[in-house]
């Protein structure tokens, strides 16, 4: 079933949620535009890849100690069911984020929950798009002290790969050359994400 006969009908079964659509295909600026029309306090942002109900569930429940709380697909590597491959291309980009921009968390490319009315600002500060958008917000929400904390989550792939390996990584020394240069005048209010366990078979109730 094509994608937008999907929207209508998610749309149509849940009368309070809305489709928007981008002229050009793009997540990272698909996540932006999508917070930023949000109205509610707290709002869900998953990938197809990352639908974990234990994280979502863990999340809900402490959504009120925390601005945001993030899903890794790293901090517990028996969960992550990618090709190897896939996984050293993750762990090279957090490698890079830990060393060259102080990050201590181990993923910024998971499912999120914000608390969209203290991230507001940060989300609308941030320029970066594709898979950029994900760690520049991260790293903005962490130097501007947000309360942030990380759980593991599961990871499979469930759709074919558009780029090959070498794209990827061609891509990705430009976007982290991009993102170089726009964090470095962001500064440092405060910068730790704390970490915890989640079981992948806890109770979502």
């Amino acid at each position: 079933m094509p994608l937008p006969i999907l929207a209508k009908t998610a749309v149509e079964r849940w009368p309070l949620s809305r489709a928007i659509f981008l002229s050009v295909p793009n997540v990272g600026t698909a996540f932006k535009v999508g917070l930023q029309a949000a109205t509610t306090k707290w709002v869900y942002q998953i990938e197809i890849e990352q639908w974990d109900l234990p994280f979502m569930a863990w999340a809900w429940r402490n959504r009120n100690s925390y601005d945001l709380l993030l899903g890794s697909k790293r901090a517990d590597p028996t969960l992550n069911y990618q090709e190897p491959y896939r996984r050293f291309l993750s762990c090279g980009l957090n490698g890079i984020l830990q060393l060259f921009f102080g990050f201590t968390g181990t993923d910024t490319h998971g499912p999120k929950l914000h608390n969209r009315k203290a991230l507001d600002d940060i989300i609308a500060s941030c320029h970066l798009d594709r898979g950029q958008f994900d760690s520049e917000f991260v790293l903005r929400a962490a130097r501007g002290r947000m309360r942030i904390i990380e759980a593991p989550t599961v990871y499979k792939d469930v759709r074919p790969h558009r780029n090959w390996m070498l794209s990827k990584i061609l891509w990705n020394c430009g976007a982290l050359w991009r993102l170089f240069e726009t964090m470095k005048d962001v500064p440092y209010k405060g910068h730790r994400v704390a970490g915890t366990r989640l079981c992948a078979n806890a109770p979502i109730s």
